[in-house]
């Protein structure tokens, strides 16, 4: 098994930006759940805001992951395809999607998750137009392989309002460089 402490990263350094866009009392859905930084926000046992969460992945490894790491984390958790973690969920879900993608170039030690050259994003907006539920979906960054693409499909649309910006941590040991994370995240509610 990979080595999960290498992977996953995700929303891990932003998450707070796309927790506070959840409101308090609603069920919360990560269908890629990967590490669940944001349900690690949303979904504490002790400060958590949501009602009822749940967790999916197809990858079983980054679900074993969260269970040792986030303790506190209330949450149900399926390994299985997105698309049925949707298509089962609560109709009063909220949904935060942050599927794979691959940053261009992969970074040297780490290893992309599988199905990370795939554009979920299409498939993604269909469905929250279709069923007009609540959605949050992290987009690719500016250095990412899609971002040209899939920002306009969202950014163009009236119905979606996106965020887009760069959160800094400054260095914390003298003469350390900051940490820069760029982030667009659009939701449709």
């Amino acid at each position: 098994m990979p080595n999960q402490d290498k992977m996953y990263n995700g929303m891990r350094n932003i998450r707070d930006i796309a927790a506070n866009m959840v409101p308090p009392g609603v069920c919360y859905v990560e269908p890629f759940g990967g590490h669940a930084w944001v349900a690690k926000e949303v979904c504490d046992s002790q400060k958590g805001k949501a009602t009822t969460c749940i967790i999916g992945d197809i990858n079983p490894e980054p679900l074993e992951w969260v269970k040792t790491h986030h303790k506190n984390l209330k949450a149900i958790l399926k390994v299985q395809d997105w698309k049925k973690t949707v298509n089962e969920a609560p109709a009063d879900c909220v949904f935060l999607f942050d599927p794979p993608f691959q940053v261009a170039p992969v970074i040297p030690g780490r290893q992309p998750g599988r199905n990370w050259n795939y554009n979920y994003y299409p498939d993604i907006k269909e469905w929250c137009d279709r069923t007009k539920r609540k959605c949050i979906v992290n987009l690719p960054n500016s250095r990412a392989n899609l971002y040209n693409m899939v920002k306009p499909l969202f950014t163009n649309d009236k119905r979606w309002k996106c965020i887009e910006g760069e959160k800094i941590q400054k260095g914390k040991k003298p003469g350390a460089k900051d940490l820069h994370w760029r982030y667009l995240i659009c939701k449709n509610f």
